[in-house]
């Protein structure tokens, strides 16, 4: 499998018991002259994540993607979003959460 170079990345900052830094949304919007053939979006979050297209919760499960040592293993989850593009302006937004990598608790 191909993956793209062209990454979407949180800070480099890490939540600690002094400095708290909170999961980023990342959110981006886009006009296209027709509906897409084809258009595929895969996602690895370190913790867990939300993703919306024009308004809607498209997140494959609850605990998305599936709990991991991210020192050992990565999950992705990739999704087909030809059918939810359209003609003319749309938003994918990710909300992401802290997962273990960014915990609250700080770094311990």
């Amino acid at each position: 499998m191909f993956f793209s170079d062209r990454f979407i990345c949180r800070s480099r900052e890490f939540t600690t018991f002094e400095k708290y830094v909170p999961a980023p949304c990342f959110r981006r919007t886009f006009t296209l002259e027709a509906r897409p053939s084809r258009a595929l979006l895969s996602v690895c979050g370190l913790g867990f994540y939300e993703l919306y297209v024009n308004g809607k919760n498209i997140t494959k499960g609850m605990f998305a993607p599936y709990i991991s040592n991210p020192d050992e293993r990565l999950y992705y989850d990739e999704y087909d979003l030809s059918r939810r593009l359209h003609a003319g302006k749309n938003v994918i937004a990710l909300l992401l959460g802290n997962g273990f990598l960014n915990d609250p608790a700080g770094d311990i």
